[in-house]
C-alpha cells in the first residue's frame, strides 16, 4: 500500500539475486544505497521477467508496515535467444568478455613492468606487489558480489578503488568480467578507468628512465618561467 510520504522518483539498478519460482529478489541501486526487495507483482505492466545482471529502472515505496521496496520495475532489455532458460545458474553466472581496451591495458602494464626489470633495473618487487594487490583487488570484487546477491553489507565502492589505484585493477578487471560484477554502473565505470590511467602513469615514470627524465625536464622549465 502506498501511503503519502512515498519517494515517486525514478531510479536505476542492476538486479543482483532473483528466485525465479518463488518471484522476489533484490536490486542495487545505481547510488549505492543498500539493496530494495522487489516482488514480481511489483514488475511493471509489460516488463519481462527479471534475471540477476539485467538493469532495471524503478520507484520506491513503503508497504504496510513501513518497509520500502521496489514498485514499477521495468527491466531495461528483454532476453537474449539463448537465455530463455531465466534465472538458471548457467546464465546467470556466464563470464563476460573482456573489452579491447581492458586487454590492452593489462597487456600494457605487463610490458611496462617487465621492460623496467628486465631493461632499467627497476625493482623486482614492484611487479611482485602489484600481482599481490591483483588477487586482492580480485578478491574484494567477489566478496562485493556475493554480499550483494545476499543482501548484506556491501564493500564501499572508495575502498574498491582504491585497491585498483594501488595496482589491483587487472585484479579487478577479472573478477568485474567473471562475476559480471560493476560492468555497467557509469559512474563507478568513469572512476575506475581514472584510476588505471593514474597508475600506468605511474608505472610508466617508474621504469622508463627516459620519460621520468622528460617529467623532470618539464617541471623545471616550469618552475624557471617567470
Amino acid at each position: 500500500m502506498q501511503t503519502g510520504g512515498d519517494e515517486v522518483t525514478t531510479r536505476a539498478g542492476e538486479v543482483v539475486r532473483w528466485d525465479n519460482d518463488r518471484g522476489f529478489g533484490f536490486i542495487s541501486p545505481d547510488n549505492g544505497s543498500s539493496n530494495v526487495f522487489v516482488h514480481i507483482s511489483d514488475l511493471a505492466p509489460g516488463s519481462t521477467r527479471p534475471r540477476v545482471g539485467d538493469r532495471v529502472d524503478f520507484s520506491l515505496e513503503r508497504d504496510e508496515r513501513g518497509r520500502m521496496h521496489a514498485t514499477r520495475v521495468m527491466v531495461a532489455a528483454a532476453p537474449d535467444a539463448d537465455d530463455l532458460a531465466a534465472g538458471s545458474p548457467s546464465v546467470r553466472r556466464r563470464p563476460q568478455r573482456w573489452s579491447v581496451i581492458e586487454l590492452t591495458s593489462v597487456v600494457g602494464l605487463a610490458v611496462l613492468l617487465t621492460t623496467g626489470v628486465v631493461s632499467y633495473e627497476m625493482s623486482i618487487a614492484i611487479p611482485i606487489v602489484t600481482v599481490l594487490i591483483s588477487l586482492v583487488a580480485a578478491f574484494a570484487f567477489a566478496d562485493d558480489k556475493r554480499r550483494a546477491e545476499e543482501g548484506r553489507w556491501r564493500t564501499s565502492e572508495s575502498s574498491l578503488l582504491l585497491l585498483c589505484l594501488l595496482g589491483g585493477w587487472p585484479g579487478a578487471i577479472a573478477a568485474m568480467r567473471w562475476y559480471r560484477h560493476k560492468t555497467t554502473k557509469a559512474s563507478f565505470l568513469g572512476a575506475f578507468w581514472l584510476t588505471v590511467f593514474v597508475h600506468l602513469i605511474v608505472v610508466v615514470l617508474l621504469a622508463l628512465p627516459a620519460a621520468r627524465d622528460a617529467v623532470i625536464q618539464a617541471l623545471e622549465i616550469f618552475a624557471s618561467t617567470p
